[in-house]
């Protein structure tokens, strides 16, 4: 995601490598949409709100969850309390922290696009299409997309906290 957010920015900055940028950013969410598509295949039987709550934790703390992240955070707090002197409030400090920052996390704008049946029923077209553009040819702006794959496209956008405006004027 990283990796997106920042072809993403080089995007919306709408300079000469613009579209060196967007076609970087479309084989990079090619290759999301298809993780999207693994993991929810292990997910597409369970009720919505659940299905969009599993995702939102596995964005949010990774493939081991909630439970593996602080399992983590309890080890590295064992650690400091062993071979750090005053490391209670080190450790308890840290783990504050992290909570704080994985819960300030915007996770649920990507899990409600991904847990809908719409995406999970095209979330391998999108990734093909995203593909394609990516090495097109002829580069064709955003506006030629699909719907769906603009949806997806978007709500990562909005994810990254980039302006819609300047990222489709950079395409």
């Amino acid at each position: 995601m990283n990796i997106a957010s920042f072809f993403a920015e080089k995007v919306a900055l709408n300079d000469r490598n613009s579209e060196t940028a967007s076609r970087c950013l479309y084989l990079v969410l090619s290759f999301l949409a298809i993780g999207f598509d693994h993991v929810l295949k292990d997910l597409s039987f369970e009720e919505a709100q659940q299905r969009k709550q599993s995702i939102k934790e596995g964005l949010t703390y990774g493939s081991r969850g909630k439970a593996g992240m602080d399992t983590v955070i309890e080890n590295t707090a064992a650690l400091l309390k062993k071979y750090v002197s005053s490391s209670e409030s080190v450790s308890e400090t840290i783990r504050r922290s992290v909570a704080h920052d994985l819960e300030s996390l915007r996770t649920s704008i990507v899990a409600e696009q991904i847990a809908k049946a719409e995406f999970i029923k095209n979330a391998f077209s999108i990734a093909k299409e995203l593909e394609f553009r990516a090495y097109s040819r002829d580069y064709l702006d955003f506006n030629n997309f699909s719907l769906d794959c603009k949806s997806f496209i978007l709500c990562l956008i909005d994810y990254f906290e980039i302006d819609r405006g300047a990222f489709v004027k950079g395409t």
